[in-house]
């Protein structure tokens, strides 16, 4: 970005997403929530649609398992590559994503 005011904007922004909606605990609370409304279906959506994924109880729980490991590592390298993209320093890395640093505990 070119635009110094629309980067600090962006970033900003960003930032706050981060350490807010899209914070990996926030994620997979969501994640779990879903699983559980959806659970007493499940067996009878595979009954209804044969062939179709996830062929099994087991399966679709080990799929929203690795999607809840995306939710918690995706957020983390969002923010590395931007800090790389951006090429900031230590201090902007922590003007931008400071609180959601702070919640990760690093």
């Amino acid at each position: 970005m070119k635009n110094e005011a629309m980067q600090d904007r962006f970033l900003t922004i960003v930032g706050h997403l981060l350490a807010e909606k899209f914070y990996p605990e926030n994620l997979t609370s969501l994640i779990d929530a879903w699983q559980e409304k959806l659970a007493p279906y499940m067996t009878e959506q595979m009954k209804a649609q044969p062939g179709s994924s996830p062929r099994s109880l087991g399966s679709w729980k080990y799929e929203i398992n690795a999607f809840k490991t995306v939710c918690e590592q995706r957020p983390k390298k969002v923010m590395n590559y931007l800090v790389s993209y951006f090429r900031l320093t230590d201090a902007e890395k922590q003007h931008y994503f400071g609180g959601f640093l702070a919640r990760l505990g690093e």
